[in-house]
C-alpha cells in the first residue's frame, strides 16, 4: 500500500497514513520475518521456527479460520482475516514476542492487540 496524506483528520491529525482498504486488494501473501518475501528454503523448517517466536504471525490467516465473518469498521467492511500472532500467557515470552515484532515490524501495517 502507498502512504498518502490522511483525510480523516480528527483521528490521525495531519500525518501520513496507509491508503484506503479494499478486500479485493488485501495482501494475503506469506512473508518471512520483517515482511521479507517468503522463501520456503530460508523461512521454514524446525531450525527457523525454533529460532524466532513470531514466525506464524507473518502468514495470512483467513477470517473463516478465525471467526468466519467480515468485520464492519467505522469506514469500511474488512475481511476479518490478517496476520495474527497468538501471545503466550508467560509475561517474559510475550514481551520477547512484542520485541521481535518491533524489530521486524513496519510503519505501513495496521496493528490491533486484543
Amino acid at each position: 500500500m502507498i502512504s498518502e496524506l490522511c483525510t480523516v483528520w480528527r483521528i490521525t491529525w495531519p500525518k501520513s497514513c496507509v491508503g484506503k482498504y479494499s478486500e479485493l486488494e488485501e495482501d494475503v501473501t506469506p512473508y518471512c520475518l520483517g515482511w521479507h518475501p517468503y522463501n520456503h528454503t530460508t523461512c521454514s523448517g524446525i531450525v527457523y521456527e525454533s529460532r524466532f517466536l513470531t514466525t506464524n504471525a507473518w502468514k495470512y490467516t483467513n477470517a473463516k479460520d478465525i471467526w468466519g465473518i467480515s468485520i464492519l469498521g467505522d469506514y469500511n467492511l474488512y475481511s476479518g482475516g490478517g496476520y495474527i500472532l497468538e501471545f503466550t500467557r508467560n509475561r517474559q515470552q510475550a514481551n520477547a514476542m512484542l520485541n521481535e515484532l518491533n524489530i521486524f515490524g513496519s510503519t505501513e501495517q495496521r496493528e490491533q492487540y486484543f
